[in-house]
């Protein structure tokens, strides 16, 4: 995959704590890609762990979840994307 400056679609994430008050331990990421050099197929990848609040290390383990997956997509060729993203769930 290759990173791109910008994606060809917009995009915007949120997380909310949740109605008890805790800190929220959701993380999440947003990239784009190309998967040729002439730009001309877009990509998107996005991420979405949530931190399991009230559990030891929840923030922790989404953090190396969402960075764990989202390095192994980074690192892609795009052609597999289904076993990639398998793969990568099993890794983290």
């Amino acid at each position: 995959m290759i990173p791109s400056e910008r994606a060809h679609l917009f995009t915007a994430a949120i997380t909310h704590p949740g109605m008890t008050g805790k800190s929220n331990e959701d993380r999440y990421a947003i990239s784009a890609y190309r998967l040729e050099n002439d730009g001309s197929t877009p990509s998107i990848f996005a991420i979405v762990a949530d931190g399991v609040g009230g559990h030891k290390a929840g923030e922790i383990a989404a953090e190396i979840a969402v960075n764990t997956i989202s390095h192994a997509i980074a690192t892609s060729d795009g052609v597999t994307p289904t076993q990639t993203l398998a793969n990568a769930l099993i890794q983290a």
